[in-house]
């Protein structure tokens, strides 16, 4: 599936498991293999690390834009001494 965190873990794995220069450990331990599957730990990686790569990545997303917000309400703009009243003070995303 197209998941980006799963692409991510993917990549990295190839990466690992068949560096540019020669053969990797793991990659040695299967010359030769007669097995006709990698162990389900292996295959499945990128699918479990997948979805934990894309969880931090949203929640620091929401973290930066939460953290660079004006929540105040209403908010004060000193330079044109206006108020303005909004909605922005209401949790949902952070509370998601």
């Amino acid at each position: 599936r197209p998941h980006a965190g799963q692409q991510l873990v993917a990549r990295r794995m190839r990466a690992l498991l068949a560096p540019p220069v020669g053969m990797s450990e793991i990659s040695c331990s299967h010359a030769g293999c007669k097995r006709v599957q990698d162990s389900y730990t292996l295959r499945c990686t990128p699918q479990v690390h997948g979805i934990v790569n894309d969880t931090v990545q949203w929640v620091s997303d929401l973290l930066s834009v939460e953290m660079n917000s004006a929540t105040d309400n209403p908010m004060v703009m000193v330079d044109t001494q206006t108020l303005l009243s909004g909605g922005n003070f209401h949790a949902e995303y952070p509370a998601k």
